[in-house]
């Protein structure tokens, strides 16, 4: 079982090119009390914090970032804003170079394969960003935390949901992640065998079962039949 975001697709570029959007439009809508050089680094602090305490909605990301500076911006200017993020995050995201390869080796051992995500904040957007996705055709289940359930990881109604969804139980699966304190901690609490994917350092690693610099890594521990899930 897989995280999406950062785990399976790179967003790397995407973020960079969506943060430097949302600069411009914030920035045109701020009538000069927003600093004259670029809002990015504001941003991707701002979306750093609200990563950590798992709160996605961006329509409050860009109204802190306006309040910030002494103003406010409408709902409405708040939603075209995050549309427009959305929009460049899709569009610029891909599948890590590996991503393809893995999940095709990993259904080619008999072994099923399941996608627990994170909300984005709005009820059906990430099931939109998924629906051309090309891992598709290589996943058996899929829930999105805080949508089809009450709240997103770390809670383990998300991790527990998918491996019913599988046919298998908790303890039988193996979950790969990128940040330890929604896809470690989520998955560590709901009995299931944790990989933290090293995409950064961090402080805290929440103690996975196991560690992996690379999406390629984990077919290293799964090993010929499936030796990790053992």
């Amino acid at each position: 079982m897989f995280d999406y975001d950062d785990t399976l697709i790179d967003t790397s570029f995407a973020k960079k090119e969506a943060f430097e959007r949302v600069s411009q439009l914030l920035t045109s809508g701020l009538d000069g009390h927003a600093p004259k050089h670029s809002l990015v680094p504001e941003i991707s602090r701002l979306s750093e914090e609200m990563n950590e305490r798992r709160y996605y909605d961006r329509d409050i990301w860009w109204k802190r970032i306006a309040a910030h500076y002494g103003h406010s911006i409408s709902d409405a200017r708040a939603a075209e804003i995050t549309e427009a993020y959305w929009v460049i995050l899709k569009e610029q995201s891909v599948p890590f170079p590996d991503t393809i390869h893995v999940l095709s080796t990993i259904r080619k051992k008999g072994l099923k394969i399941g996608l627990v995500t994170d909300t984005d904040g709005r009820p059906g957007l990430k099931r939109r960003r998924l629906k051309d996705s090309p891992i598709l055709e290589y996943v058996d289940a899929i829930v999105v935390s805080g949508d089809e359930t009450r709240y997103p990881k770390p809670d383990v109604e998300g991790f527990l949901k998918c491996s019913a969804e599988l046919g298998i139980s908790p303890s039988e699966s193996l979950f790969v992640g990128d940040k330890p304190y929604t896809d470690v901690a989520g998955a560590n609490a709901a009995g299931m065998k944790s990989v933290l994917l090293m995409r950064r350092q961090w402080r805290d690693t929440h103690s996975p079962t196991y560690m992996c610099s690379s999406l390629s890594a984990v077919l290293d521990l799964l090993g010929e039949g499936g030796e990790a899930l053992a």
